[in-house]
C-alpha cells in the first residue's frame, strides 16, 4: 500500500480507540499482553505494510486508488488526472467526496466508469457509516469491490444517488439553512447572538441530538459547510443554502474545525477540551463566556423549561428503553407552548420535510435510508419522520 498522507500518530490513535478488539486479535500473541504492547504491535505491523510517500510518481503501479482530498473539485480533478496518466495498470478508484457529484469528478479527470463514491463519515476509525455513491456507467467490478470492502470493514453501507451533498450534507444542509432563516426570526426580538444560542440550546437538548446545530457547524468547519453549500447551490437547480451568519464569522477570520490534536478550534463556541464555554458575540467582535454573559438566564427563561420525561442524549443513547422514552418526551413537547417546545416541534417538522424532499428529489433511494445516515452517522436517537408533528405527504 502507497500513502501519499498518512502518519503513525493517526494509526495509534485508531488503535487506542479499537483496543477492546484488537486485545482479541492478539489474544494468542505471547509477545503483545498489555495494551501497550498491543498498541505498539499493530501500529508496526500496519505501518510495515504502507510505504509513505511525497510523490504520486510512487503510485504508478496501483490497482486501486483512495482518493481523500480537501472538498475542493480542481484539486480533486488535478490528482486524478495525474494519476490516470501516470498509473499503469488503469486501476480503479473511490473518492471520499462528500459532495461533489462523482459523475463531474470522473469526467474531468478523464476517468468515467472508474471513479464510485466512498464517502467515509469523519473519524473513520470511529465512524460506523460510509455512503456509496454509484455513478451511470461505473464498472460493475467496481461497485462489487466497494460493496465487498464496507461488508470487511464492518461499516454500515448506505447507497445514495449521485446528486451533490448526497444524503447525509444534503439533509445537513438544508437544516443549516433552516436554522438561519430561524435565527433570523428570533433575532428581530432578541440580539443575533441570543438567537444563535437559543437555537443552538433547543436542537441539542430540546432535540435530544449529541450537539447543537451551530456547535456541529464548528465541528465540521465553517469553510467545509460554506464550500459544501456552494457546490450542492451550483449543482442542484433552485436551491440555495443560507449560510449568513457562517459568512460573518468567516470574514472575521473564524472557521472553526479540528486541530490535529482533536481539539475544537473556535467557531460560533468557543472550546475547552471540546465543550462550549464561550460564544462569538458578531456586535462585539468578541467572544463572551457562557457562564458569564448576562442575558444567558434570560434567554433559558424564554425558551422555558424541558418537557418532563427528558433525558439528556449521553443518557439516552445506551438505554436499552430509549424508544419508548424519545416517543413519551416528545408527546409531551408536543403539547407544551413554551418557546423551546414549539421552535423544537418547528425544527423538527422542517427536518422532516427535508427528509421527505431527499426522496422525492431523488437523493436518496428510502426515508429508511436517510434515517440509517443520520442515526449513524450523524448519531442522532430517532428520525424526525417518525416524531414530527405533521403528517408526511408520502
Amino acid at each position: 500500500m502507497v500513502s501519499v498522507n498518512i502518519s503513525k500518530n493517526q494509526i495509534t490513535k485508531y488503535a487506542e480507540r479499537r483496543i477492546n478488539a484488537l486485545r482479541k486479535w492478539y489474544a494468542k500473541d505471547p509477545i503483545a499482553i498489555s495494551n501497550e504492547e498491543i498498541v505498539h504491535a499493530f501500529v508496526e505491523g500496519t505501518m510495515a505494510l504502507i510505504h509513505r510517500a511525497t510523490s504520486l510518481t510512487a503510485a504508478h503501479s496501483a490497482r486501486l486508488v483512495f482518493e481523500a482530498v480537501p472538498e475542493n473539485p480542481e484539486l480533486k480533478t488535478k490528482i486524478l488526472s495525474q494519476l490516470r496518466e501516470r498509473c499503469e495498470n488503469q486501476p480503479f478508484f473511490f473518492s471520499n467526496t462528500s459532495s461533489i457529484p462523482i459523475t463531474e469528478i470522473a469526467r474531468s479527470a478523464g476517468l468515467e466508469g472508474r471513479v464510485i463514491g466512498f464517502h467515509f463519515y469523519n473519524p473513520p476509525a470511529v465512524q460506523k457509516l460510509v455512503e456509496l455513491i454509484s455513478p451511470n456507467g461505473v464498472d460493475n467490478a467496481l461497485k462489487a469491490w466497494s460493496e465487498e470492502l464496507t461488508t470487511r470493514l464492518g461499516k454500515v453501507t448506505v447507497h445514495s444517488n449521485d446528486v451533490a451533498g448526497f444524503i447525509g450534507n444534503g439533509h445537513f444542509l438544508r437544516e443549516i439553512s433552516t436554522a438561519s432563516a430561524t435565527v433570523k426570526q428570533l433575532a428581530k426580538e432578541t440580539s443575533l447572538t441570543e438567537a444563535i444560542y437559543c437555537l443552538n440550546r433547543v436542537t441539542q437538548d430540546w432535540l435530544v441530538r449529541p450537539m447543537g446545530l451551530f456547535q456541529l457547524v464548528d465541528y465540521v468547519g465553517l469553510d467545509v459547510a460554506t464550500s459544501i453549500a456552494t457546490i450542492m447551490s451550483h449543482h442542484i437547480d433552485d436551491l440555495h443554502i443560507d449560510v449568513t451568519e457562517i459568512d460573518m464569522l468567516l470574514e472575521r477570520g473564524i472557521s472553526g474545525g479540528q486541530r490535529s490534536d482533536g481539539t475544537q478550534k473556535p467557531g460560533f463556541f468557543e472550546y475547552d477540551k471540546n465543550v462550549p464555554i464561550a460564544i462569538y458575540n458578531i456586535d462585539n467582535d468578541e467572544y463572551e463566556t457562557l457562564q458569564d454573559a448576562p442575558w444567558i438566564a434570560r434567554s433559558l427563561n424564554t425558551l422555558g423549561p424541558l418537557p418532563e420525561g427528558h433525558h439528556p442524549w449521553k443518557a439516552l443513547a445506551r438505554d436499552k428503553d430509549k424508544t419508548a422514552k424519545i416517543r413519551s418526551y416528545f408527546d409531551t413537547l408536543k403539547a407544551s407552548d413554551a418557546q423551546g417546545c414549539q421552535l423544537a416541534r418547528e425544527f423538527l417538522d422542517q427536518s422532516a420535510h427535508i427528509i421527505e424532499g431527499l426522496v422525492t428529489d431523488g437523493v436518496a433511494h428510502s426515508i429508511d435510508d436517510v434515517a440509517t445516515v443520520l442515526m449513524n452517522g450523524f448519531y442522532h436517537l430517532y428520525s424526525p419522520t417518525t416524531i414530527a408533528s405533521k403528517e408526511l405527504s408520502s
